[in-house]
């Protein structure tokens, strides 16, 4: 019998600039459940005529600010009701060796850090049960993941007995595109911010809390239980 689709929708916060930590994560969704979320992402932004993506980066407050609460919602309520999960892992970017394996940089270390994150936590948790697809925000943080592919199942099925190429494909995909990509920049982001306690906008303060008062994680420097399924925080040692 043919395996279920999982998707994995995935993004990276804060790894420019100055910033201490950077946070690699997404949602990983039943394939038949996309369109459904996508939709209801859709809906919050015609509920106001925002023509604009939901993002971290370039949320001001103002009149979207209902909006933008109902998309954490959303996001919660989604999880709670098994619609999809979360899982994250958190980097402390200052101690990243970049030039680990030949010159390196700080975006091409995003893809090493995409690597770590599907292979130990979602085709772990997944790759036994599910064929992967793999959804990266669009950009030059991404677009080295794909030649990752073979060595990613590879050691999926060596380590943790997933089946044969089970990261089936990986699509990087403008945000602009999927609401959920959408979703998981403004968690994300929110959680870099946290975790580094950096000082931002007020209105951005009051987002970040917002995401942070409804995390069942409140203490983001501390690593879930391994096998949490729904939601899920790793601190990864450089």
């Amino acid at each position: 019998m043919a395996l279920d689709v999982l998707h994995y929708y995935c993004d990276c916060s804060s790894y420019a600039g100055d910033n201490k930590y950077a946070v690699v994560g997404g949602i990983a969704v039943k394939a038949h459940m996309v369109d459904l979320l996508n939709g209801k992402v859709q809906s919050l932004k015609e509920g106001i005529g925002m023509q604009s993506e939901f993002k971290w980066s370039e949320y001001r407050g103002g009149r979207k600010k209902a909006t933008y609460e109902a998309l954490i919602d959303l996001f919660y309520e989604a999880i709670d009701l098994h619609y999809m999960h979360f899982h994250a892992m958190i980097v402390d970017f200052d101690e990243f060796d970049h030039h680990k394996k030949g010159r390196g940089a700080p975006h091409l270390s995003v893809n090493k850090m995409y690597y770590q994150l599907m292979l130990h936590e979602v085709c772990r948790r997944y790759g036994d049960k599910w064929r992967i697809v793999m959804f990266p925000d669009h950009g030059p943080d991404s677009y080295q993941i794909g030649d990752y592919r073979n060595g990613i199942c590879g050691q999926a099925y060596k380590r943790y007995t997933a089946k044969p190429n089970c990261l089936r494909e990986i699509h990087p995909t403008a945000s602009k595109k999927v609401g959920l990509l959408q979703m998981t920049d403004v968690i994300i982001g929110a959680m870099a911010a946290h975790r580094e306690d950096r000082s931002v906008k007020a209105v951005k303060a009051d987002l970040r809390d917002y995401v942070m008062a409804k995390s069942p994680i409140s203490d983001l420097s501390t690593d879930s239980h391994r096998d949490e399924r729904q939601f899920s925080i790793w601190n990864f040692n450089c």
